[in-house]
């Protein structure tokens, strides 16, 4: 069995793949311009879609639609940030760069 090891790859790439993850976790362009979030979820109590990510839902909940519920779009900006620390903090300690 080989064993190889990138010692110094790893911490300059780690703030990357961090990066990369985020970005990737709230790719709102994306859904804009390609769905705009439709078709919506019939019965729904917010403007949901049922191609909606967090963040694309979020808009749709503060700006648009029946919209500008501010106090819950801004609840749920909170949970995605904790989200995304939580996974970040997670990959640093999995890849054992210290913080």
């Amino acid at each position: 069995m080989f064993r190889i090891t990138l010692p110094l790859i790893i911490k300059p790439l780690t703030p990357l793949l961090i990066a990369a993850f985020a970005f990737n976790f709230n790719n709102f362009v994306l859904i804009t311009l390609l769905t705009g979030g439709s078709p919506d979820i019939l019965g729904a109590s917010t403007p949901a879609g049922t191609t909606d990510l967090l963040v694309s839902y979020t808009y749709r909940i503060a700006f648009q639609d029946a919209g500008q519920d501010f106090g819950l779009a801004a609840a749920i900006a909170t949970l995605i940030f904790l989200l995304v620390m939580g996974l970040s903090l997670l990959n640093l300690r999995l890849s054992r760069v210290e913080v």
